[in-house]
């Protein structure tokens, strides 16, 4: 998800390799491989540490080239964009029928329809008719009309999915055949796991991969204990920017002179909010409508939906999660920022036991 900001603090952007130094193994040198390509409608970044020799940066550049195809597949799967897409031929199947999903899609619709059902309905991989009318309505600079609104929320619920996971079947069936899956709130992280995951099983688990608001971190560079990330609400920060916390308020710079911004709740493992942290082996993601916004008449329109109500939300908030996976953390952050801090009991549940960490904030004005 995107609208809040996520930096790795790992020097200059753009490095294609940089040498570090001892790694712990009898002294070995170890060096850092950067790359980045256009995916998913966004930006994805791998970085990795490898040592520092000819042969292992051959096998660290194979392995990247291994996690681009993988994310590439993904996409393919689970583009609600591409027109020859798994998600969006699903739609077009049988009604009433347990319809198989390949390898990439099952996993991923499964876990949104769990999280579909933990947050009733706030997440919802049903929802790409309101995607494409509000897509519209942005260009436009209007809401849509009572009518195309009435017509899109007709054709979209989570409940006209049906899993069927019995018996080793990876199927789900369709309640109704004028359905439009969008996966956009959740894909970007379950492709950064996937990533990570093949990385690491080729050797290189010293690795993270961003995609726009989303991290996912392997284990941490050499001689360090964790990889320093710099967290901002609502404003863009680089690698080498800091944002400090303000004092006794969780308060911090923001976009713009002078503007800033505070937390106004927590939920699961969540304490006291730092923009400056070292995380590894866990997931961050951001989501917020900084950019991706219009206003009508008085009233402000987020990209972000409420599929409860079909509309975008009408005030300004972002919310960060730091959770277990990339998966989990991307499909929490699109949830949590249309539930706001006032959970569904199964959701708080689940954010205490999974040990997730969650902020809400919003923008205060100079």
């Amino acid at each position: 998800m995107t609208g809040a900001a996520l930096s790795i603090g790992i020097g200059t952007a753009g490095a294609d390799e940089a040498a570090h130094g001892a790694d712990g193994k009898g002294g070995q040198r170890s060096a850092l491989l950067q790359q980045q390509r256009p995916l998913m409608g966004t930006r994805f970044t791998i970085q990795l540490h490898h040592a520092d020799s000819a042969d292992d940066r051959a096998r660290a550049v194979r392995a990247m080239d291994l996690a681009w195809d993988l994310a590439e597949r993904i996409e393919q799967a689970a583009s609600d964009y591409r027109a020859d897409s798994e998600l969006t031929l699903l739609t077009s199947r049988p009604v009433g029928q347990p319809l198989e999903l390949g390898e990439h899609l099952a996993p991923l619709l499964q876990q949104a329809l769990r999280m579909a059902e933990l947050s009733d309905g706030a997440f919802d991989p049903t929802v790409g008719h309101l995607s494409l009318l509000w897509r519209r309505a942005r260009r436009q600079g209007a809401p849509p009309t009572a009518d195309r609104l009435t017509h899109a929320m007709e054709r979209t619920g989570w409940r006209h999915l049906t899993w069927v996971g019995e018996a080793g079947r990876t199927a789900v069936v369709l309640g109704r055949d004028d359905l439009r899956l969008d996966l956009g709130g959740i894909g970007k992280g379950y492709a950064a796991d996937a990533m990570l995951e093949l990385l690491a099983g080729h050797g290189f688990d010293r690795a993270a991969v961003a995609a726009a608001g989303d991290l996912r971190l392997g284990r941490p560079p050499p001689g360090e204990d964790g990889w320093p990330v710099k967290l901002a609400p609502f404003g863009r920060v680089g690698p080498e920017a800091v944002a400090a916390s303000g004092e006794g308020d969780d308060a911090g710079p923001g976009p713009g002179p002078g503007r800033g911004f505070r937390v106004v709740a927590t939920a699961g493992a969540a304490d006291r909010f730092e923009p400056d942290v070292r995380l590894a082996g866990k997931a961050v993601s951001t989501s917020g409508d900084r950019q991706q916004f219009f206003e009508h008449e008085g009233r402000r329109y987020s990209h972000i939906i409420d599929p409860r109500t079909g509309l975008g939300l009408g005030h300004e908030q972002a919310v960060i999660v730091i959770a277990p996976t990339a998966t989990e953390a991307d499909a929490l952050a699109t949830a949590l920022n249309v539930t706001g801090p006032d959970l569904p009991p199964a959701m708080a549940d689940h954010l205490d036991r999974r040990g997730c960490q969650v902020w809400w904030f919003e923008p205060v004005e100079p």
